[in-house]
C-alpha cells in the first residue's frame, strides 16, 4: 500500500477545506467576480469579509491549477490502469501550495503506483537544498542521485519490490513516485518519471 503521510493529510485538510477537486471547477468569469466582490469590500472598509473573499478566490484559482496539473500524468503502462487524477490546493499548516495526484493500479496482479506533484510549496525549497548537497544524501544513504530529464532525483529502494522516487523539476516543482509490488519497481518509477510531460508542466508553472 503506497503510503504518503503528508499528501493524507493534504487531501484531508483539502477536502474539509472543500478544495479537493470536484466535478466541475469554477470558470474564469466565476473567479473574476470572487475578486470583484473581495475589492468592493475593500474600498468599503469591510477588511474580515474582503479577506474571506479574496481567499476563496485564490482557492479557486489553486484549484484550476491544480486540475491543469492533471494533465501532465503519463498513460498507464502496458497491463496497468489509471485513476482519474485528483488533487486541490493545500492547507496552509502543510506550508501550502497546489498538489496534484494519479494512481496506477496493476492488472491481475498486486501491484501498485502513484504520482505526486507539488508546486507554489516552501517544501520545495527543502528538497533543492538537499539536492545541491548530493555528498551529505549518499553519507546518509538515502538513495541514489539520478538524473530524468535534465532533473535532479533521489530514487530509494529500500524493499526489493518498493521504489520511490523523488525529482525537482524546473525549481518550482516536486515529483513524488512511489511504486509497490512489483519485482522491477526501480524501473517502473524512472519509466513512470520519464513519461511526464515536461512540455505542458513548465508552461503551467511559468504562467
Amino acid at each position: 500500500m503506497v503510503k504518503r503521510k503528508w499528501l493524507v493529510a493534504a487531501v484531508v485538510v483539502g477536502i474539509v477545506l472543500g478544495w479537493a477537486l470536484g466535478p466541475a471547477l469554477a470558470s474564469d468569469d466565476e473567479i473574476a467576480q470572487q475578486i470583484s466582490r473581495g475589492l468592493e469590500l475593500y474600498r468599503q472598509g469591510k477588511l474580515t469579509q474582503a479577506i474571506s473573499e479574496l481567499e476563496f478566490a485564490l482557492a479557486q484559482m489553486k484549484q484550476k491549477k491544480a486540475g491543469l496539473l492533471g494533465g501532465i500524468f503519463p498513460p498507464a503502462p502496458t497491463g496497468w490502469k489509471v485513476e482519474k487524477p485528483e488533487g486541490g490546493a493545500m492547507g496552509t499548516i502543510l506550508g501550502g501550495g497546489v498538489r496534484a495526484s494519479c494512481r496506477y493500479i496493476q492488472q491481475g496482479g498486486d501491484g501498485e503506483a502513484s504520482i505526486d506533484v507539488l508546486t507554489d510549496s516552501p517544501f520545495i525549497v527543502t528538497l533543492g537544498a538537499m539536492l545541491s548537497n548530493p555528498l551529505m544524501l549518499q553519507g546518509a544513504g538515502a538513495g541514489k542521485l539520478v538524473r530524468v530529464k535534465g532533473f535532479k532525483g533521489l530514487l530509494k529502494a529500500e524493499a526489493p519490490k518498493h521504489a520511490e522516487l523523488q525529482l525537482l523539476a524546473y525549481g518550482k516543482v516536486l515529483i513524488n513516485i512511489t511504486v509497490d509490488g512489483v519485482a522491477k519497481a526501480k524501473e517502473m518509477a524512472l519509466g513512470l518519471a520519464e513519461g511526464i510531460n515536461y512540455a505542458k508542466l513548465k508552461k503551467l508553472v511559468n504562467q
